[in-house]
């Protein structure tokens, strides 16, 4: 997931995979790298995102440290058809406007629902 830099379709509650990076250890051509346990600064850049998403093309990493969220007590998936794209996407809007913030928005076409339902 580091190498590539997944993001999955529910990376809006705690963010996506370089968000939760607090450090890193790669093994490549040139030696160990290891990037510290320390508060994030403005001093140059930040290794552990050069590192995330370079896909081994740097080298292999071989261990992370990660920021880790507890499980939700409690677990409600819910889904809402709408007559069409446009209704949808009035929805979503209508829902950020008002603060409505569900950990994913996803909005799909006709073509794309009754591909995944087939």
């Amino acid at each position: 997931m580091l190498a590539t830099r997944s993001a999955g379709m529910q990376s809006d509650a705690h963010g996506k995979i370089e968000d939760m990076v607090v450090a890193m250890k790669m093994v490549s051509p040139a030696g160990t790298i290891e990037t510290r346990l320390t508060p994030k600064s403005s001093a140059g850049p930040d290794l552990d995102q050069v590192i995330v998403g370079s896909e081994g093309t740097l080298g292999v990493i071989t261990e992370a440290t990660m920021k880790v969220h507890p499980d939700p007590k409690v677990k409600d998936y819910h889904g809402v058809l709408f007559p069409d794209f446009e209704s949808g996407a009035a929805a979503i809007q209508d829902a950020i406007n008002r603060n409505i913030s569900p950990t994913m928005f996803r909005l799909q076409d006709s073509e794309e629902t009754s591909s995944r339902l087939a």
